[in-house]
């Protein structure tokens, strides 16, 4: 988060996703591109989770981390992983 906050063009309330969309990648790593924003989605649901003020904003935010969690480890399974 603190390389994501010093590039110029961050926004005001950095995300872990910030800026992954405008990322110049050679098309040969299109799944790699893919992988990463699946994982930054995670980390988005995890710093929700860090904010959650009360019960109800937990329970929201375990139930979004559980979805990401999931879908990353659909798309991208770890015994593809070197």
């Amino acid at each position: 988060m603190e390389w994501i906050s010093s590039l110029p063009q961050c926004p005001a309330f950095a995300r872990p996703s910030s800026g992954i969309d405008s990322m110049i990648v050679p098309d040969d790593c299109s799944e790699l591109l893919e992988d990463i924003r699946d994982g930054a989605a995670v980390c988005d649901a995890l710093t929700t989770l860090d904010s959650a003020d009360t019960d109800s904003d937990w329970q929201s935010a375990m139930s979004s981390i559980e979805k990401v969690l999931e879908n990353y480890w659909n798309k991208h399974n770890s015994s593809s992983i070197c």
